[in-house]
């Protein structure tokens, strides 16, 4: 994931060389103070307008949904998630909320009992990575009624069902399989999770709100 910052990297520095190589020809035909002056003056102007570049560019792509969009690709999963698999005859359901910039990707979320009472939470402690064609992420997990004993999760990421943008096709699927290496639940895996894009959603609170309209909807239905 860190490819994309140092690709960034590389680009403006082409850029800043280029700049240097014309400034340099158009100094050989005319001196501005002396030649040595001259080529000092050069360089200290390429490393200001490359600190000036990657600034600007960092600053506006890390806050440029459309430039992440463009940046990313087809690996753009920013924004707010919900997720919901099987284990032991349970329905279980949780909210994801994935952090995405130039630099990398951050996930953090909790999952939730059947009353929609927070279960458990989590938050990424490495980089997304990619691993023989698929995408995982470690994070530390803890369980709301055994709070003081935290372990460690592996989630394997397949990314599904491709919406095309303006800008690129992002995911709006991901199929996850989460693997738990410590606590009461060691050695667990959590299979088949379909994890779905929430587009209109800004924020947990109205992802909460809608899953209990939901919940109520269906306890009538069953009623």
């Amino acid at each position: 994931m860190q490819q994309r910052a140092e690709k960034l990297h590389i680009f403006i520095s082409v850029v800043v060389i280029a700049y240097v190589i014309v400034i340099q020809r158009a100094l050989a035909q005319m001196t501005v103070f002396d030649f040595t002056t001259d080529q000092i003056l050069a360089i200290l102007t390429s490393v200001g307008i490359y600190r000036i570049l990657v600034t600007s560019v960092f600053f506006i792509g890390n806050r440029s949904p459309a430039v992440l969009g463009i940046l990313w690709g087809r690996d753009y999963i920013n924004g707010l998630w919900t997720y919901n698999y099987q284990i032991n005859g349970e329905h279980r359901v949780g909210i994801w909320r994935v952090v995405q910039n130039i630099e990398g990707v951050s996930i953090t979320g909790y999952g939730l009992d059947h009353d929609l009472k927070i279960r458990s939470t989590f938050r990424s402690i490495s980089p997304l990575f990619k691993n023989q064609g698929v995408y995982e992420i470690l994070s530390l997990r803890s369980i709301v009624s055994d709070p003081d004993r935290q372990h460690v999760t592996k989630t394997t990421l397949f990314f599904d069902n491709f919406k095309k943008g303006a800008f690129n096709s992002a995911p709006t699927t991901i199929r996850a399989q989460t693997l738990i290496l410590g606590g009461a639940e060691s050695g667990m895996s959590h299979v088949d999770v379909c994890v779905t894009k929430q587009k209109r959603a800004v924020s947990e609170t109205e992802i909460l709100s809608d899953l209990r309209t939901q919940l109520l909807a269906n306890s009538r239905q069953a009623d």
